[in-house]
């Protein structure tokens, strides 16, 4: 890597998949240093995930011992695939592949998370270092694993002060003065909202058009919103769905059509969201979620404030920037986890880094 004393420079692809299993994303960055950290975004893609490889990760969950062994080298070489085929037409020499990996288990009250998508696999497949595995170190020390993105937010997004990721699950963040002051998981979002729609075989409500012809659920939405006591102030994942969410769902589907469920589900996300950022802010929102136009218009409905749309590359890559970032974070051993914000006994320089 580049490292001089005036400029430092760094071209790093962030690979993100997330928990909603839309497919995985790619985002080539350049990195630079004078006296703060900028970025340039050189390329980004998604792949798509084929119908099979949405149902072993999502079935993944369930899996034990060898099997999830051996899912996790079969992902590898898939991901590997992915780098070299988003590579093809790039002559830029890559310094680093900054690997989020696909969450199967987030259990920190246990001791213990789990991404799918092995460093050293993919390092020797496509002979580029490749850093991994960010989560498991903050774990050990006692915090949540999550979320991580607020250190990048904190050093290259420096004009916001409240960001809102809406993913699988929705997460805000909160800056002031420079330093983060917190950060937390929200609610569920597409993770349960393409749950609904592949019900009725389509991956995802484009523009959230289904849900604005439905009608809301009283009792689904006072039951959804009752279950916002039981997770507030935890770290959200799979097991929550499974174990909240879904069974509540269910009783719902075979009485109600799904663009009834859906705009209820929409409206509980709202008045989530609503409820938990801070009040008259500018509010930059990213993720899949930010396509969802009748989410958005619901959102401003709701919250007191700015909701703020970026650009397409923040929009649909941000997360991916700033586990570009985090790796490199992680390379010049510089702490990349926020004990405010994950709980950890301390901060840590995390990530496991493979070389080819």
């Amino acid at each position: 890597m580049e490292n001089n004393n005036k400029t430092q420079k760094y071209n790093v692809i962030g690979m993100m998949s997330g928990t909603s299993c839309d497919g995985i994303d790619l985002a080539l960055v350049k990195f630079y240093k004078n006296t703060s950290w900028q970025f340039e975004v050189l390329k980004t893609k998604t792949y798509s995930y084929s119908d099979l490889w949405k149902k072993l990760l999502n079935d993944a969950f369930y899996l034990k011992g060898e099997e999830i062994i051996s899912l996790n080298f079969k992902y590898s070489h898939y991901l590997s695939d992915l780098v070299i085929d988003f590579l093809s037409d790039i002559n830029t020499n890559i310094d680093l592949l900054s690997m989020h990996g696909h969450t199967i288990w987030h259990n920190p009250a246990a001791g213990y998370t789990y991404q799918l998508g092995h460093g050293g696999v993919v390092a020797s497949t496509i002979g580029i270092p490749v850093i991994c595995d960010f989560r498991s170190q903050d774990v050990s020390l006692g915090g949540e694993g999550a979320p991580l993105v607020p250190v990048g937010e904190k050093y290259l997004f420096t004009d916001y002060n409240v960001f809102l990721n809406l993913g699988g699950f929705s997460n805000a963040t909160v800056i002031e003065n420079g330093e983060i002051k917190n950060a937390f998981d929200i609610c569920p979002v597409n993770i349960m909202l393409n749950y609904l729609t592949e019900k009725i075989n389509l991956p995802y409500d484009n523009r959230g058009q289904l849900a604005s012809k439905g009608a809301i659920i009283n009792d689904l939405l006072t039951n959804l919103l009752i279950i916002n006591d039981k997770i507030k102030n935890h770290s959200l994942s799979r097991e929550i769905v499974e174990k909240k969410f879904i069974p509540l769902i269910n009783k719902y589907l075979d009485r109600y059509p799904i663009s009834d469920i859906l705009r209820t589900f929409i409206e509980y996300i709202a008045i989530t969201i609503a409820d938990r950022l801070s009040k008259n802010q500018k509010v930059l929102v990213s993720g899949g979620g930010a396509h969802n136009e009748f989410l958005i218009q619901k959102l401003r409905e709701n919250y007191e404030g700015e909701i703020i749309l970026p650009n397409k590359d923040l929009i649909d890559y941000k997360e991916a920037i700033i586990f570009a970032f985090l790796g490199v974070l992680r390379y010049l051993e510089i702490p990349n986890t926020s004990t405010k914000v994950t709980n950890a006994n301390k901060e840590s320089c995390s990530g496991a880094i493979y070389l080819p």
